[in-house]
């Protein structure tokens, strides 16, 4: 007897053209792959089984049932649907392409009901299971993924705990709570090449409150990696970024220029150079060992290379990182990613402030209502009112957006490079110029504005002329573009190059810990390697990798260069011998600097070429002894033998560790729960005004940082002028909503109502 599913496969061919898929072609993720396996009651007849999937989101059942229920004309009650089941054959099939979370004691059960209550509790029992409440606090055990890969599936089922990057560019350890996946673009249900084929599907998923992320926002955790790998690849992911800010040029048309070069493939090869290397037979036994499986390994590399696969996405993915596309990038932002070309935007900052000063000040010499009434000036006034009702809806709607781009919460290529630079000013890793960059960017962008409007409000309310009125305003659109107008000329980065390269520093910046290799006892403490035998390796230097003489030292040493480098280091000495300057350009990286001013200021010391911030840590005849230093796990006291099972499994007393506030677990804020953009918009405003300034002051004064003093000034101004740029967005939809008030006043009255600046001015 054939099954239902059979049967309506083939009836699903004759009658529709896109088979049972909605028009977005969004399938439920079908993680159990659940069949259930229903008898239905006809007088003396045997059963007719047909196949059920639980759906993603509305209703109860998709997939090939979906259109024979439409037979059965259902009511509003369960008893009723099912008035003619007798039980549910709940069978779950588990495979390898989706990861089932059923237990094999499940399978071939069969679940008996004749009442509502129990097929209310079985509906129940699979709702958990695809929609499994989050554990608050997960274990040890929660966070480990390993075993083998599930072809075509899901990476993550629900109940799986990972690490999910946000908006605001942050990685956080949440819980799956749905997977959904969806045919490419691409596919064609209806091209007949495709009958019987399954489409190699695109997974999303949701997790804690939040909804749809790809796959590539998301990765297996840090701790659970680390429990079964050790820190040994995080000390290579230091030591690989380091390695590819010397390799990378800005330098068109060359095959390292930063637009152009392989970044992942190159982060591949040194990882395989890395892997085979003698003195890391130790962890590649723990790294091929099968109870690690392909799955384990596979999210180790994707975890260890998220930094390379970002710095590659910024040129390739136009949808994510289309730098045309966002009319709010300005030459502060460029500032603040390079480092470098600070006189053009100090320029314009003055130019910004000097107008608006200039105009308030002509307008306080001519004061409205000292010899005349408002009934002479009836279409100045309604002009007046129109321009305020236009700030209404254009430009207080267009504050708050710029407002959520600043504090990382808004979709946009802005406010993902501020979440960039956000993480880099938390660390205390940025230059000075770049930290002055970034708070101007900041003010610049939330509350200047503000400020500049409520200027024109004042204005506005103090002119007496219809045509003047509009003038100004247009005046005061020009002058708040400036900034972001330089960016979208012509001459200033028409490949968007520069911003590009900036980006790609920032990123490299916020990966490598720069204090933690200036430390031993941070580098210690981060890294597991005990910090005796840091010193040792460092040759009893203190700053451990920071040590420029060592580096430069180290740059022409063959020892530690790779077998490609050595040949290109011999192609560059001989190039300089004979004087060839062509073959100079490809075997020697050039020197750039992003401002014109930038070679002269380069040599006072004051600015750095892109792609040479690091210089003094690429100190490879430490790093060659220290890549190997870290200690790797047992595995055998990792896992435990099952002898029914014949296998092992990940032993049951890692569900005893939990994060604690003494040890949390890496990337874990329970306090962070939610990723919506006004809940990451809140967060991060309440986190700025209590620990910017405090966390600031104390990432200046720790061991080894350079300008103490001056960073201690750059912060406390910061964070002077970012708390004024908040008051000037509270306070100008306020001043908005009094100047249309008093307008309309004035229109109904008759009578002349000065502005609170003249009110001011005249008392004084």
């Amino acid at each position: 007897m054939s099954t239902y599913g059979e049967s309506l496969d083939q009836f699903n061919r004759t009658t529709t053209t896109r088979r049972i898929f909605d028009e977005d072609e969004t399938l439920a993720t079908e993680i159990s792959k659940t069949n259930m396996y229903v008898a239905l009651s006809t007088d003396g007849e045997s059963p007719e089984h047909f196949t059920d999937h639980i759906n993603d989101d509305e209703n109860l059942v998709t997939g090939p049932s979906r259109n024979a229920l439409k037979e059965f004309r259902l009511s509003k009650t369960l008893k009723d649907i099912f008035s003619n089941m007798k039980a549910i054959d709940f069978t779950p099939i588990v495979s390898k392409s989706d990861g089932a979370y059923i237990t094999p004691q499940e399978s071939n059960k069969t679940i008996n009901f004749e009442s509502d209550e129990k097929l209310r509790s079985f509906i129940n029992t699979i709702i958990e299971k695809e929609f499994p409440p989050k554990n608050p606090s997960p274990s040890a055990r929660d966070v480990i993924n390993i075993g083998n890969f599930r072809e075509n599936g899901a990476l993550y089922g629900p109940g799986t705990w990972v690490e999910i990057e946000g908006p605001d560019m942050k990685w956080r350890l949440d819980m799956i709570t749905r997977s959904v996946k969806q045919a490419p673009d691409d596919w064609d249900w209806n091209d007949p090449n495709n009958e019987d084929k399954e489409p190699r599907w695109v997974y999303y998923y949701h997790a804690g409150s939040d909804r749809r992320f790809r796959e590539e926002d998301v990765r297996s955790s840090e701790e659970g990696l680390k429990r079964v790998f050790g820190n040994r690849p995080w000390i290579w992911q230091q030591w690989a970024m380091l390695k590819l800010e010397e390799k990378l040029r800005f330098q068109e048309g060359h095959q390292h220029d930063c637009m152009e070069m392989d970044v992942q493939k190159y982060g591949a090869d040194l990882w395989d150079n890395w892997l085979e290397h003698p003195s890391n037979l130790e962890f590649k036994k723990v790294f091929n060992d099968d109870r690690v499986g392909n799955f384990g390994r596979s999210e180790l590399l994707n975890h260890i290379q998220k930094p390379f696969h970002l710095i590659d996405r910024l040129k390739e993915d136009k949808d994510e990182w289309n730098f045309d596309d966002d009319a709010n990038i300005s030459v502060f932002t460029y500032t603040s990613m390079l480092g470098a070309g600070a006189m053009t935007p100090m320029v314009v900052l003055l130019i910004q402030l000097a107008i608006p000063i200039i105009f308030f000040c002509e307008a306080l010499s001519e004061l409205r209502c000292t010899s005349t009434d408002a009934g002479d000036h009836l279409y100045a006034r309604l002009m007046s009112l129109i321009i305020f009702v236009l700030y209404t809806v254009t430009v207080f709607p267009d504050s708050i957006t710029r407002f959520y781009d600043v504090e990382g919460a808004g979709d946009s290529v802005y406010s993902r490079l501020l979440s960039l630079r956000r993480q880099l000013w938390d660390q205390g890793d940025d230059t000075i110029t770049q930290m002055i960059g970034y708070k101007t960017d900041i003010v610049m962008s939330a509350g200047y504005e503000s400020m500049l409007s409520m200027f024109n409000v004042f204005l506005i309310l103090n002119t007496v002329d219809a045509l003047e009125i509009l003038l100004n305003a247009l005046a005061f659109v020009f002058v708040a573009k400036i900034d972001e107008e330089i960016v979208n000329s012509s001459w200033w980065d028409p490949q968007n190059r520069w911003i590009t390269a900036g980006t790609t520093e920032v990123i490299m910046a916020r990966t490598i810990r720069l204090r933690s290799l200036a430390s031993p006892s941070l580098f210690s403490t981060n890294f597991g390697v005990p910090r005796q035998l840091l010193i040792d390796a460092c040759g009893e230097d203190e700053n451990l990798f920071k040590n420029t003489e060592v580096a430069k030292s180290d740059a022409d040493d063959v020892k530690y260069l790779t077998n490609e480098e050595r040949v290109l280091h011999l192609f560059r000495d001989v190039a300089i011998e004979k004087g060839n300057k062509n073959a100079l350009d490809e075997y020697r990286k050039p020197t750039k600097y992003f401002a014109v001013m930038g070679p002269v200021f380069g040599y006072l010391g004051i600015a750095t070429p892109v792609f040479m911030t690091f210089q003094s840590f690429r100190t490879w005849s430490r790093w060659t002894k220290v890549l190997y230093l870290a200690p790797v796990p047992d595995l055998d006291n990792l896992f435990d033998y099952d002898a029914n099972e014949d296998t092992h499994i990940l032993s049951s007393m890692l569900h005893d560790i939990k994060s604690t506030k003494e040890k949390p677990f890496a990337n874990f804020y329970p306090s962070e729960d939610g990723l919506s953009q006004n809940r990451l918009f809140v967060r991060q405003v309440i986190s700025v005004l209590k620990h910017d300034l405090p966390n600031g002051l104390k990432s200046s004064r720790r061991q080894g940082q350079d300008h103490r003093v001056l960073r201690v000034i750059v912060h406390i101004f910061g964070y002077v002028m970012t708390v004024g740029a908040y008051l000037l967005q509270t306070i100008f939809p306020i001043v908005l909503a009094i100047a249309i008030g008093s307008t309309i006043y004035e229109l109904l009255s008759k009578e002349c109502v000065a502005p609170l600046p003249v009110i001011i001015f005249n008392i004084q």
